[in-house]
Parts: C-alpha cells; structure tokens; sequence
C-alpha cells in the first residue's frame, strides 16, 4: 500500500492537528500528574532540562501557535521568557507547574477553538513573526506540533529519572 500522507491543502488538516495536540495534551499532563514543585524541578544530570522546564518551554513556543490561530495566550507576555530556547533551567525564577498545567489547559482550550475557526485559506497564509523560516501556517503547525510531541515524549523520560513510575505505558 502507498502511504499518501495528508495534505496540508485538505479539509482533514485542521481536525489531524486538533488530534495531535490532544495527544500531546494527554501524554504532556499524564507524565506529570502527582508530581510536586521540587520534583519538577530535579535535573537528572548537569545540563539537562527538568520537568518544569520542558513544560515551560512547550507553553513558551505555544505563543506562536496562539499567534497563528489569532487567539490571546492565557499568560501575561514575557511571564515565561525564562523557558525560551537557548535559557536553562533555573529554579528561582520557575513558574509552579500547577501554574504551568493550568496555563497549559487553557492554552489547549484556546487553541483547539481558534483552529476550529481556520478556513484551509488561512492555513495557506504565510506566518508572521514566527522564526521557522515556514512559507504557509499549516507547515509551522506541522513542525511546531512534532516539536511539542517530541517534548511530551521528553517528560516520560524525565518523570522516569526523578523516580516516578510510568504514566504512559
């Protein structure tokens, strides 16, 4: 069988995207429920992320695809400019995670009706002020979507390192 993957350029973009982010969403807040502040906040090695920042930096990156969508970011501008690529973690200047995972919810809710809103015209359109050198909405989204699952997938590893049984298995 040939695989003939989805075209950007279909009716069936903005449900599969709708469809990813909620997997994401599912796997981002089942790897970390129960944990605490002082957990998420564990580096299993110098230099690595922790949880709490991985979670940070996927609703920092998320402004683009509110940016995209038209919709506001639950969350004050700058408020998680300390979790943009090339930061490090730094636990004095982290945001709770509860605070984070409620932003997170918010974000998704946001997100998810904004999408709804977007003809496949709009889709077609080329981003604005978003640092992916993309020539159309929908490529960002795609890329911006496999760098918020790549992370997702991150924080099983990290939940693993701080001592937690899996959530997903």
């Amino acid at each position: 069988a040939t695989h003939r993957p989805v075209s950007q350029n279909s009716p069936m973009f903005v449900p599969m995207l709708q469809r990813q982010l909620g997997f994401n969403q599912f796997a981002i807040e089942k790897n970390l429920g129960g944990l605490s502040d002082d957990e998420a906040l564990q580096t299993p090695v110098a230099g690595a992320s922790s949880l709490n920042w991985v979670l940070g930096h996927i609703l920092a990156t998320r402004r683009y695809l509110h940016q995209m969508t038209g919709t506001e970011t639950p969350w004050d501008a700058g408020a998680l400019d300390v979790y943009n690529r090339g930061t490090s973690p730094d636990s004095a200047s982290a945001v709770p995670l509860s605070t984070l995972l409620g932003h997170f919810a918010a974000s998704q809710t946001t997100l998810m009706q904004g999408l709804s809103a977007m003809s496949e015209a709009d889709m077609q359109v080329e981003p604005q002020d978003v640092p992916l050198g993309e020539k159309s909405k929908a490529e960002a989204f795609s890329g911006l979507s496999f760098h918020e699952a790549y992370h997702a997938g991150q924080l099983g590893v990290l939940r693993r390192a701080a001592g937690k049984d899996a959530a997903i298995s």
